[in-house]
């Protein structure tokens, strides 16, 4: 905060952004997705929850995709086959 507040303050943008329904959606579905990470704590074994987070980034462009047909190159598909 302390490097983008000074940045925000000088170009004159708000803090909210333009699309507040948008930043409102990402800040809920963040909330919802921290809740269960620790709520997987309950159940799974740290270790375990801890690998299921980081596999978010391939989900994300595996839905990207799908959903908004993202281009995926073949370098990226190798990285996510062998971080998986």
């Amino acid at each position: 905060m302390c490097f983008t507040i000074p940045l925000i303050l000088k170009q004159k943008t708000s803090f909210l952004g333009n699309n507040k329904k948008l930043l409102f959606l990402r800040a809920f579905f963040g909330v919802i997705s921290i809740t269960c990470f620790f709520q997987s704590l309950n159940y799974l074994a740290v270790g375990t929850a801890v690998s299921l987070r980081y596999t978010s980034p391939i989900f994300a462009a595996i839905f990207a995709a799908i959903f908004l047909k993202e281009k995926v190159k073949k370098y990226n598909g190798y990285c996510f086959l062998l971080r998986f």
